[in-house]
């Protein structure tokens, strides 16, 4: 063991020191592919088991193989069993191991979109959870620096109660998608208002169709007819018009002659007669009818028998 740590040390210290123009571990890894060889695993290491790797055996020198070449890449000292002066740099490594239960869809954030397919069986590490703890966070196999999303449903942890212990990751981002607002048409220019024409001249009121249809006598009787003396008789006068009789006017001959003009008590003109003229003879009454234009009947005639005995 004394020759192991001693081998151990002269190779960190070629590789951890600047100035040497070669950093070969081979001698390390040889001496340890050696030690295991022969049945001896060595004191154990302090460093955290890289995800899959366990147990006794030849196994627990690999932890020690990724410290050296971690140790020759950062520059810095490894101590085997603590002999090494120089500081203990850790790999530590957090995460749960954990086994696809079936094929399943990965996404890029919780809930996002989808980036690639995983197929059952696969193992990966899982290291961070949502905040619903809906969806795992694991390391992409093909590129592990990258952190894809699974549904939680589909991931069997080794050991479940790590999975509460993974730090929250960041949800999806959110994007804010600001509608355009349109453009608000022009409106249209105003059109001209054509100039006022001149205004008609106003047109006369149509005046009505002359009035050309006389008035007609429909019926014409004196009551009594024959009268003694000074005895009165009347005459009565049916007369109509289309717009309107205005007047009837009678006239007689006979033992005496003279005229007048109707009345109208009622639907009728009328007009009494009586005389004590000494030369009384046959009489003969005559009507005609006129309307507001000018327009005469025809003559209406009726006679009556006038005696005088002295």
């Amino acid at each position: 063991m004394a020759e192991l740590d001693e081998l151990l040390r002269d190779s960190i210290t070629r590789i951890a020191d600047t100035t040497t123009p070669e950093r070969d571990s081979a001698g390390v890894a040889d001496a340890i592919r050696s030690r295991v060889a022969a049945g001896d695993t060595g004191a154990p290491a302090t460093s955290s088991t890289a995800p899959g790797w366990s147990g006794g055996g030849g196994a627990g020198w690999i932890p020690w193989i990724g410290v050296v070449v971690v140790a020759g890449l950062v520059g810095g000292a490894v101590g085997v069993s603590g002999v090494v002066a120089h500081p203990v740099h850790e790999v530590s490594v957090v995460g749960a191991n954990s086994l696809l239960a079936e094929s399943v869809d990965a996404a890029s954030c919780p809930g996002g979109p989808v980036v690639r397919s995983l197929p059952a069986d696969s193992r990966v590490l899982t290291v961070e959870r949502s905040e619903d703890g809906a969806s795992l966070g694991v390391r992409d196999p093909d590129a592990l620096s990258q952190v894809i999303w699974l549904p939680a449903s589909a991931v069997v942890a080794d050991d479940p109660a790590g999975i509460a212990g993974l730090p929250v990751g960041a949800a999806c981002p959110t994007v804010t998608v600001q509608a355009e607002t349109p453009e608000p048409a022009p409106s249209p220019a105003p059109s001209e208002e054509p100039a006022p024409g001149p205004k008609p001249a106003p047109q006369p009121n149509p005046q009505p169709a002359p009035d050309t249809t006389a008035p007609v006598i429909s019926a014409i009787s004196a009551s009594p007819t024959l009268i003694v003396n000074d005895d009165p008789t009347t005459i009565t006068v049916a007369a109509s018009d289309a717009v309107g009789v205005t007047h009837v006017e009678l006239s007689w001959t006979g033992g005496v002659s003279g005229s007048a003009s109707m009345t109208k008590p009622g639907a009728n003109w009328t007009y009494t007669f009586s005389s004590n003229s000494p030369t009384p003879n046959d009489l003969t009454f005559t009507a005609r009818a006129y309307d507001a234009a000018g327009n005469a009947s025809a003559p209406a005639s009726v006679a009556v028998d006038w005696q005088y005995f002295g």
